[in-house]
């Protein structure tokens, strides 16, 4: 009895001893994930161990890098959208023109930074731009999206599929990636101009401008003197004349009044983002005469503006990026509440920057 007393006392021993180990492993076991998981967030936001490896890593974690107001930047959604620049630049469509961008260097990588805080600055902008828009009932829908598609692919005279293989290549995006990530925010933006263009007819500027074409329809020949006494700008100096441009030089606002107008003519009131324009088609010719390369697209024209720079889209939505409520969480960049954008947090990082865009030009990545 007391044999069997004992034996059946030392196996429970056992399995407590086995429990016990378990347990104990177990705790060690979260323990290590828990610091490594610590290791890998602190590294991150303080800027450290930022390889390769670990790049990949980020791209996986949603770590918060940015607040806009109530809504986050994440650290995978950052990365991911950067590997796609990189792989934009590093196409081969890129290679066959000779253009391929080694971001493999030291200067190469600081390269890569440089577009990566462009695209942070890009991801903060829209956010606002839609929270811009929605402030003023302005939705975009399924539908709008899908359309802008379409629009875009007869522009190009390309297909769904050869858009689709296209993404893929280029960006490693799915059509989805494209409608989301661009087509949407596009929308968000074009109808938000809008909504500015129908509020800026109320304001002084567009009144002044107003009061000028009338002056220059009482007197049709005074352009270049109306253009010398109110235009701002550089064109100012040559009394509003910007010589020769090949159409798809002019801001699209002005270039869409420019194509219906015949030499002599002057237009309305243009809106465009950069500002109000009136401006005056004094000549215009096939994009192959006087020394234009063969079968350059479009045509040239010949034009002189008077250009009134108050109120316009740009500096309204640059303001509107000051008032925001922005917070960044990752030491590598803060948030400059002066100029309403994301820049280098140490100054020998914007003294690196400012030192590569000196020395890459004509590097289509810097562009």
């Amino acid at each position: 009895m007391k044999k069997k007393s004992y034996s059946k006392k030392n196996k429970k021993t056992k399995r407590e001893d086995k429990a016990t180990f378990r347990r104990v492993l177990l705790w060690v076991s979260l323990g290590v994930v828990t610091g490594l998981m610590v290791l890998l967030v602190m590294s991150f936001y303080l800027d450290i161990f930022q390889n390769k490896f670990f790049r990949v890593i980020y791209t996986k974690i949603p770590l918060p890098v940015v607040r806009v107001e109530q809504e986050y930047i994440f650290s995978n959604q950052l990365l991911s959208d950067v590997e796609a620049v990189r792989k934009f630049y590093q196409s081969n469509d890129y290679a066959r023109k000779n253009m391929r961008v080694d971001f493999s260097t030291t200067e190469g990588q600081m390269r890569l930074q440089i577009k990566e805080r462009a695209v942070l600055n890009k991801l903060i902008e829209d956010i606002i731009v839609r929270r811009l828009a929605e402030k003023r009932g302005i939705r975009i829908s399924e539908a709008e999206v899908n359309k802008g598609v379409e629009t875009a692919l007869q522009n190009s005279g390309g297909t769904y599929r050869q858009l689709a293989l296209s993404l893929k290549a280029n960006y490693g995006w799915t059509v989805d990636d494209f409608k989301n990530k661009i087509v949407k925010n596009q929308l968000y933006l074009q109808k938000l101009f809008d909504w500015y263009k129908r509020a800026v007819k109320n304001t002084d500027s567009y009144q002044e401008a107003e009061n000028v074409l009338n002056k220059i329809n009482v007197q049709k020949d005074n352009f270049k003197e109306l253009a010398e006494k109110y235009s701002e700008g550089e064109s100012v100096r040559q009394q509003g004349e910007l010589n020769w441009m090949r159409m798809e030089q002019i801001i699209p606002e002005v270039a869409e009044e420019v194509k219906k107008m015949k030499p002599g003519e002057i237009s309305g009131v243009i809106i465009s983002p950069l500002g109000l324009h009136i401006v005056k088609l004094e000549d215009r010719k096939s994009s192959e005469e006087e020394g234009g390369e063969i079968g350059m697209s479009g045509e040239q024209v010949r034009l002189r503006q008077i250009f009134f720079r108050k109120d316009n889209f740009v500096d309204w939505l640059q303001q509107q990026k000051k008032l925001t409520a922005v917070k960044v969480f990752w030491q590598r960049y803060w948030w400059d509440k002066k100029r309403g954008e994301v820049i280098f947090g140490k100054e020998s990082q914007r003294e690196a920057e400012r030192i590569v865009k000196m020395k890459s030009q004509g590097d289509p990545s810097m562009e």
